[in-house]
């Protein structure tokens, strides 16, 4: 299956962070003309409302919304999961979509490692205070964008913040790692539920991620490199679109899909010990107990 032959999604609320550029934006066009109803939640507003243009083009149910949200920032991820709540009583799908990967380490305003505060914590969180929302839709689905940089990626426990010894594809790949032993994690929790976790490889897509907190817009060489290989943005969203409205989407939980069907995963991702330590630092970590 791919983007466009997605089933319908009418009646459906789908909030999706990262939603105004590259594969968030793809996906929310695409789930948008099944006949969603698409929450934006972007950091960048003026992109964002650009996009919310794209979307409604193709829109064949609701009007798309735009929600403020800044990963990095915890107080801003409280903001917009109260803010979503007044916007509807449920959600059935959401797709922690954004991301990125920085060449310099840089900190959060919470005084965080960028990238892990982004790409994980904001997303434990927002999943977190948006679960009550999940529960009242006949059937949630949760899915989180991880990669496959998640194979040589580790928890660094000693080091979580990598203070000690930075590289971006260091810190991308605990983070991605992270993702998904936060979707096996939260699977196990939800087992008695009707919801769905799982994880999403993407593909080696063409976005601007990477640059898109850079001072100086530099990306190093390599990922230059991917982007020249990488497949365009609506071909990273076809697991995603598949997922949300796939039946398999609804009766599977926990597994790590890529090209829409289950894939390998790394051996840490599958490791339980290592996701439930991970779970307990991330809740310390955002200050609040995630009640599954």
């Amino acid at each position: 299956m791919n983007a466009s032959e997605s089933p319908s999604m009418e009646n459906k609320t789908v909030v999706i962070t990262g939603a105004n550029t590259g594969i968030g934006l793809a996906t929310a066009e695409a789930l948008a003309a099944s006949g969603a109803r698409i929450i934006a939640a972007c950091r960048n507003l003026e992109k964002g409302r650009s996009a919310l243009e794209r979307i409604a083009q193709k829109a064949t149910g609701p009007k798309p919304e735009l929600v403020a949200l800044d990963l990095s920032n915890l107080a801003s991820v409280r903001g917009a999961s109260e803010k979503i709540a007044t916007l509807t009583d449920a959600i059935d799908v959401l797709i922690n979509n954004a991301g990125l990967i920085l060449p310099r380490r840089q900190t959060s305003a919470d005084g965080y490692e960028m990238q892990f505060a982004t790409n994980h914590l904001g997303h434990f969180l927002l999943t977190k205070r948006l679960l009550p929302l999940i529960k009242q839709a006949e059937q949630g689905r949760i899915i989180n964008l991880s990669s496959g940089a998640h194979w040589g990626g580790s928890i660094h426990f000693d080091d979580l913040m990598l203070e000690k010894r930075y590289g971006a594809f260091r810190s991308y790949g605990q983070t991605k790692l992270a993702n998904i032993l936060f979707t096996r994690a939260l699977a196990r929790r939800l087992s008695d539920t009707p919801i769905t976790v799982n994880a999403v490889h993407p593909g080696f897509v063409r976005s601007n991620f990477a640059a898109d907190r850079s001072k100086d817009n530099h990306q190093p060489l390599i990922m230059r490199l991917i982007a020249f290989a990488a497949v365009t943005p609506e071909v990273g969203a076809e697991t995603s679109v598949y997922l949300a409205g796939s039946p398999e989407g609804g009766s599977v939980s926990g597994e790590y899909f890529a090209k829409s069907r289950i894939a390998p995963s790394s051996k840490a991702s599958r490791d339980t010990e290592i996701a439930e330590r991970l779970w307990k630092v991330s809740e310390d970590l955002v200050g609040e107990k995630f009640e599954a």
